[in-house]
C-alpha cells in the first residue's frame, strides 16, 4: 500500500495522507466525545486533560525522533551515492598509471558500468532491486581488474588500490539496496497510535466549529508529516528522489577525458 501511495504523484499522494488523517482524527473525536464523555463529570474532565497534556508530549516526541531518524538515513544514502562516485573516479584515474591496451579496455569497462547504473540501477531501486545488467557489469569489471598485470613497484601498488576501489563500489552499491528495501520506522506506529489517543482525549471537549476546523489543521499537519517519513523511509521515489547526479558529473568527466597516455616510471 506504501509503495503503490508513493508511486503517485507527489502532491496526489501527500492530498490522500492528509485527507486520510483529517477523517480519522475527526471520526475519532467525535465518536470519542459521544462513547465517552457525554456525559463526563468534572472529575473525569480534569483527569482526561491530565492525560491528554501527557500523551500529546509524548506524541510529539517520538513524531520528532522518527522525522530526525529518516531524515539522517537520507542524508546518509546520499553521502554513499556521492562516496561511491569519488570512487569511480579514483579508479578511473588509477588505470591511467597502467600504459596496456587492458588498461584501456578496464576503462572503458568502467565507463559502461557507470552509464548502467545510471540508467538501470536507479528505474530498478524504485521497485526494491537491482538491475542483473550493472551486476554482470561488475563482475566483468572485477575480473578485469584481477587479470591486470602491473609491470613495476608503483602499478603494484595501484593494483592493491583498484581491487580495493571495485568491492567498496559493490558495497555501495548495495547499500542502496538495502535502503531501497527498508521499511518505514516502527516509531511510526507508535505515532499513529498516540495520535489516535489523543484524538480519543479530546473528546473531552464539547463539538464546536472553531474546535473542529482547528482538529482538521492540526491533523492536516500530522498527515504531512507522516507522508514526508514514509517517503524519506523510500528515498529513491516520491518526495526526495535521490538522484544519480555524482554519479552523472563522473560519468561525463570520464567520457570528456583524453584516453590515458603510456607514462614513464
Amino acid at each position: 500500500m506504501v509503495d503503490r501511495l508513493l508511486e503517485l504523484p507527489t502532491v496526489i499522494g501527500c492530498l490522500i495522507v492528509m485527507g486520510i488523517a483529517v477523517m480519522v482524527g475527526l471520526v475519532t473525536y467525535l465518536g470519542s466525545y459521544r462513547l465517552l464523555f457525554n456525559r463526563r463529570s468534572e472529575e473525569q474532565a480534569d483527569a482526561t486533560r491530565a492525560i491528554f497534556l501527557a500523551i500529546g508530549l509524548l506524541v510529539g516526541l517520538f513524531l520528532s525522533l522518527t522525522f530526525a531518524n529518516v531524515v539522517v538515513e537520507l542524508n546518509t544514502i546520499k553521502r554513499s551515492v556521492e562516496r561511491e562516485a569519488i570512487t569511480i573516479s579514483e579508479l578511473h584515474h588509477k588505470l591511467q598509471r597502467f600504459d596496456s591496451s587492458q588498461a584501456d579496455l578496464i576503462q572503458t569497462l568502467l565507463i559502461t558500468y557507470t552509464q548502467a547504473a545510471i540508467e538501470n540501477d536507479w528505474p530498478a531501486l524504485a521497485n526494491d532491486r537491482l538491475s542483473d545488467q550493472t551486476e554482470h557489469l561488475l563482475r566483468q569489471l572485477e575480473l578485469a581488474i584481477l587479470d591486470l598485470e602491473p609491470t613495476n613497484v608503483v602499478q603494484e601498488k595501484s593494483w592493491d588500490r583498484l581491487i580495493t576501489d571495485v568491492d567498496r563500489i559493490a558495497d555501495y552499491r548495495l547499500s542502496r539496496l538495502e535502503q531501497a528495501l527498508a521499511h518505514p520506522p516502527f516509531f511510526l506506529i507508535v505515532v499513529c497510535c498516540g495520535f489516535f489517543l489523543t484524538m480519543v482525549c479530546l473528546g473531552i471537549h464539547p463539538p464546536a466549529r472553531s474546535l473542529i476546523v482547528l482538529i482538521a489543521l492540526y491533523m492536516t499537519f500530522v498527515g504531512l508529516i507522516i507522508y514526508l517519513i514514509l517517503a524519506f523511509s523510500d528515498p529513491f521515489q516520491g518526495v526526495p528522489g535521490i538522484d544519480p547526479a555524482p554519479l552523472e558529473y563522473v560519468l561525463q568527466q570520464m567520457q570528456t577525458e583524453d584516453p590515458p597516455t603510456p607514462q614513464a616510471w
